[in-house]
C-alpha cells in the first residue's frame, strides 16, 4: 500500500499521464481516491474487530478524528453505526 506513484511508474515505464489515465479508466477513480477507501476500509475492519486495541496511526491517520472524517466519508455513516 505504501507505492507512490512515481515508484508504479518508473516499475511500469510509463508516464505519470499515462497512468493516471488508464489507472482511471480501469477502476473508475483516480489513484489518490482508491488509495483512501482501501485505507479507510482496511481500517474500519481493524476497528470493528477489535475497537479496544485500536489505533489510527498503524493506518497513517494523525488520529482518531481523522480516521472518523475518513470513516463518515466512505460509509456515510458515523462511527458508532459500524459497532451496532
Amino acid at each position: 500500500m505504501e507505492l507512490k506513484n512515481k515508484e508504479i511508474v518508473q516499475k511500469l515505464a510509463i508516464s505519470d499521464k499515462t497512468m493516471y489515465r488508464y489507472f482511471t479508466k480501469m477502476v473508475g477513480t483516480n489513484p489518490k481516491n482508491f488509495m483512501a477507501i482501501n485505507r479507510a476500509r482496511i481500517a474500519l475492519s481493524a476497528y470493528v474487530s477489535n475497537s479496544k486495541s485500536f489505533s489510527p496511526y498503524i493506518y497513517g491517520y494523525y488520529d482518531m478524528s481523522h480516521f472518523y472524517k475518513d470513516v463518515v466519508k466512505f460509509t456515510g455513516q458515523k462511527l458508532s453505526a459500524q459497532l451496532t
